[in-house]
């Protein structure tokens, strides 16, 4: 037991069954809040992104050039030129900076052109919630496991897709440390920052915008279960919303007193919200405040306000990753489950830090499980 050789596969199977364990007591706890509360998240009030669905554009080219690389490829089985495992990782590395590059052009066009702010990238703007966003981007990728796990079996076994990742295959085929480095970094780094700026904050965060637009909201807000109550800090008096639609009509919130330089607490009036939710806007102002629209409005018949952003940009993240197995089938799954932790928080870093997880358990058990073969090549 003292050869590090032997070592290896112990450490890459504790590392699998805590994986497991972990994924299990997440998707559970998932399952008994929604079945507890109604939802996942609580819901948070947001401007609208100062963007709309054209930002969205990059998603659409991305996705095509997946679907065109796949038809080529059919095409072309077996004139392609092997990658030496040198090779595969310096364009892999190269794709990296490429999309980092990408990310931090977007970022300067949304400032400079459209006048993003800190908020509007969906970015924390305190410690706490820094650090809330990172448990909750864990909490997303280890409940998002189960399902994952559980269709892409179905997708190899009931549907017979042969299972496959350009890259993965790369690393079991030449196992090499410059290799393993340019796996850690392209998708444990580069890809989410990116795939999730591009899917999530310009195509998800522009589509909300547009059906905000079309059903006549100005400013998101809860469901109905989850009303709030406006509380101006600097006196005692609240105003809370009534308990029917009809009533919402008749004191809208935009006629509430509101002092536009004083934070505004959100406070839940609702059985359903489970302690410790309570949300801060700063500097909420009342002109952003409008009439309450029907509860669930949407621009697609039977869904609520906002599923139908999340379903067009999970639709369109899963058929960019075209070409890798089974996987566009389980990467739905957890756009969905990304889509919607957007949709309720309004901020990225959630999304990012679950995308970051899912791809380095992925790769980082594998890079074990290689390793017990011999040192990889230098």
């Amino acid at each position: 037991m003292n050869d590090p050789e032997a070592q290896v596969p112990v450490l890459a199977g504790l590392l699998s069954l805590f994986v497991a364990f972990a994924a299990i007591a997440a998707f559970v706890m998932w399952i008994r809040r929604w079945s507890r509360l109604g939802y996942m998240l609580a819901y948070e009030p947001r401007r609208r992104t100062p963007w709309g669905p054209l930002a969205g554009v990059l998603a659409v080219l991305m996705t095509g050039l997946g679907v065109w690389n796949v038809l080529m490829l059919r095409t072309t089985q077996g004139a392609a030129p092997q990658w030496t495992a040198d090779e595969f990782a310096r364009a892999q590395l190269t794709m990296s900076v490429v999309q980092l590059g990408f990310a931090i052009a977007i970022v300067a066009v949304l400032v400079f052109v459209n006048g993003a702010s800190w908020r509007d990238f969906g970015l924390p703007t305190s410690s706490d919630q820094a650090m809330y966003d990172i448990m909750l981007g864990f909490w997303i990728a280890f409940a998002a496991m189960v399902p994952l796990w559980l269709l892409q079996v179905a997708g190899i076994m009931l549907l017979g897709i042969e299972p496959g990742h350009p890259l993965l295959d790369q690393m079991q085929q030449t196992p090499n440390l410059l290799l393993f480095a340019a796996a850690m970094v392209t998708a444990v780094l580069a890809a989410p920052i990116f795939e999730e700026l591009v899917f999530r904050l310009l195509l998800q965060g522009g589509l909300e915008r547009l059906e905000d637009e079309m059903v006549g909201w100005k400013y998101s807000l809860p469901p109905l279960k989850e009303q709030v109550l406006l509380t101006d800090l600097d006196s005692e008096s609240t105003v809370q919303p009534a308990a029917t639609d009809a009533s919402y009509e008749e004191a809208p919130l935009e006629d509430i007193p509101l002092q536009p330089d004083t934070d505004v607490l959100h406070r839940s009036v609702g059985p359903q919200r489970a302690a410790g939710e309570e949300l801060w806007v700063d500097r909420l102002e009342p002109e952003d405040l409008p009439k309450l629209p029907p509860c669930g409005e949407s621009i697609a018949p039977g869904l609520n306000h906002g599923w139908t952003p999340i379903l067009i940009s999970s639709f369109l993240f899963a058929l960019a990753h075209l070409g890798n197995g089974p996987s566009p089938i389980p990467l739905f799954a957890l756009a969905l489950m990304m889509g919607y932790a957007y949709q309720r928080t309004h901020r990225i870093l959630p999304c990012i830090v679950a995308h970051m997880v899912i791809n380095a358990v992925s790769v980082g058990i594998l890079i074990l499980m290689l390793s017990q073969a011999g040192a990889p090549e230098q």
